[in-house]
């Protein structure tokens, strides 16, 4: 939000980099296709057309937008990678690709990373709020759940703490 992408260049590399990352583990799965369709606007033959395209070079990617826009490329994309909180290598490794594409620095990627986690365990809290509550089954379930996205149970546990802190009374 703080970045947004006003070039239809820009718009439509997000959207390829979207359907390559959904497709990359060899299957769409429910969240992922809710996902797409909310935030490209597309029907299923515009989702089918831009899967029909090739993947995404490093030459287009470098042909972006300089500077944060190209960090909001990639954090949808990983958004969209951990949506399924379920994180598979072909993911990571078409996001590492993506991020050398756009010339992201490592701390860069890290920062992206990180909050894309984030904000995937901050969707699972509010769930979790919304059934019932955090009891003891809810973290265990948010901790398997941080493990399935690469994160470490202090990760996790500093999340948890932070969502509570929001959400405080």
């Amino acid at each position: 939000a703080e970045h947004p992408l006003t070039h239809p260049y820009d718009r439509q590399v997000l959207s390829r980099m979207l359907v390559e990352i959904a497709r990359a583990d060899g299957k769409v799965e429910n969240e992922e296709q809710t996902w797409l369709t909310d935030l490209l606007s597309a029907d299923q033959a515009g989702l089918r057309e831009l899967a029909s395209r090739p993947p995404l070079t490093g030459s287009e990617l470098g042909a972006t937008s300089p500077g944060d826009i190209r960090a909001s490329l990639l954090i949808s994309a990983w958004a969209l990678a951990l949506v399924d909180e379920h994180f598979d290598e072909r993911e990571q490794a078409r996001l590492h690709d993506w991020a050398e594409g756009l010339e992201l620095r490592p701390r860069q990627v890290t920062q992206i990373r990180e909050a894309a986690r984030a904000f995937v365990l901050d969707q699972a809290l509010e769930r979790m709020k919304d059934w019932g509550g955090l009891d003891t089954h809810a973290r265990d379930q948010l901790y398997e759940l941080a493990e399935r996205l690469g994160m470490s149970r202090q990760e996790a546990e500093a999340a948890e703490a932070v969502f509570q802190r929001r959400h405080a009374r």
